[in-house]
């Protein structure tokens, strides 16, 4: 069974960002193997693995949301909707329900400070939970160079610099979009 849709629809997450005058994205590292399988469902993911066909088969038992099952992303989506839960009403809680898809955060503020403690927020909380964010970058330069260097999509402050909106929400777009392709396409 693949679970029932707790995000939004992509259209209405993009339309929204374009709402923003300060944009900001960034993505869950690691999504899926964040999410650890209840103790009662890992039998039902199990797989058979050997390194050469000369070895004997191994049974293992997987404890963590594996890519590529049905179930995967509601397991994972699902998550994410209790944590905005525990965050209580907040603009953190509302973005974290509302301005993910899938693994990929896109939003924003009116202004920069509103931006900063946005980013500020949803990082922590959802770090707390183990779900840490990375690869952020903004339609303004200056909150992307006052994250750690390991969180930006790129270190290049020339490249931070020369972003601007349009080019914020291509990016997004395409990386986006690459999420729903086949794996094999034939």
């Amino acid at each position: 069974m693949t679970g029932y849709t707790v995000q939004p629809d992509l259209f209405s997450i993009l339309t929204r960002f374009r709402f923003h005058r300060v944009g900001v994205s960034a993505d869950i590292a690691k999504m899926y193997q964040q999410v650890a399988l209840d103790p009662e469902d890992r039998d039902n993911h199990r797989i058979l693995w050997r390194n050469s066909p000369q070895e004997p088969l191994q049974h293992l038992r997987m404890t963590r949301v594996t890519y590529g099952i049905a179930s995967s992303a509601f397991q994972s989506t699902r998550c994410l909707t209790e944590v905005a839960q525990l965050c209580g009403v907040t603009v953190c809680s509302q973005a974290i329900r509302r301005d993910f898809y899938v693994y990929d955060f896109v939003s924003g503020a009116d202004d920069v400070v509103s931006a900063e403690r946005l980013v500020k927020g949803v990082v922590e909380e959802l770090g707390k939970h183990g779900f840490p964010l990375r690869k952020w970058t903004s339609s303004n330069p200056s909150l992307v160079l006052s994250l750690p260097p390991e969180l930006r999509e790129t270190s290049d402050e020339a490249t931070i610099w020369n972003q601007n909106p349009q080019n914020l929400l291509e990016a997004e777009l395409g990386r986006i979009s690459s999420h729903n392709q086949p794996a094999n396409p034939t």
